[in-house]
């Protein structure tokens, strides 16, 4: 009987999955990274020693595979959690003393696209979508919340749309720091995700008051 033997990728590549992974809500509320990374051995050992039944490659071999995957995967852990959380201290602040309603920022970003200032209609779109995740009690008011802490809290009750909201906020911190220019097609990314928002019914009890 065979093993069946899983897919092991390169240094790079397990670097950009453990990114993309490890930017999930989900990471960044509950359980701990100890709990976590515990959780997960277990469940991988017990995984690996159960579609070994019968299989001829000895049990010295197996544990000599699943300590090399475990020791792979909290050093990929250690290298990309400091990464993720630069990416949080460098997000920029989305309404600091704005009190502005959602729909009065929509209409100024309407008024920006009419403009063709894709700038101030992409930021000003994307304030829009924090605004009204705010009033509708999808995540709690608070001041100084960046982008990032948006999308993450947004992405808890709004599951569906968490992806979404995260490559939101990314491009509203590009744009903020001048990385890259606004572009028309932002712009109607950014109003097709307001749109998605408005249209989604958010799982309530999985709101983040973090």
């Amino acid at each position: 009987m065979r093993i069946a033997v899983p897919v092991t990728p390169d240094a790079e590549t397990a670097r950009e999955w453990a990114i993309d992974e490890l930017s999930d809500p989900i990471y960044s509320q509950g359980e701990s990274w100890s709990g976590r990374i515990s959780r997960w051995i277990t469940d991988f050992l017990a995984d690996l020693f159960s579609n070994a039944d019968g299989a001829s490659i000895p049990v010295v071999g197996l544990l000599a595979l699943a300590v090399v995957i475990v020791v792979a995967i909290i050093a990929i852990i250690m290298i990309v959690k400091p990464i993720l959380e630069d990416r949080r201290r460098r997000s920029s602040v989305v309404m600091e003393d704005d009190s502005r309603s959602a729909s009065v920022i929509r209409r100024a970003a309407k008024e920006a696209g009419t403009r063709q200032d894709w700038t101030l209609a992409v930021l000003e779109s994307f304030r829009a979508i924090v605004a009204g995740m705010e009033e509708r009690a999808i995540i709690d008011e608070r001041a100084g919340r960046t982008a990032y802490e948006a999308a993450r809290d947004g992405g808890s009750p709004l599951p569906g749309l968490a992806s979404d909201l995260l490559g939101a906020s990314r491009t509203f911190d590009a744009i903020c720091y001048g990385h890259r220019p606004a572009t028309e097609a932002d712009y109607i990314a950014m109003n097709s995700l307001d749109r998605s928002v408005i249209a989604a019914r958010p799982n309530l009890h999985e709101r983040s008051t973090a």
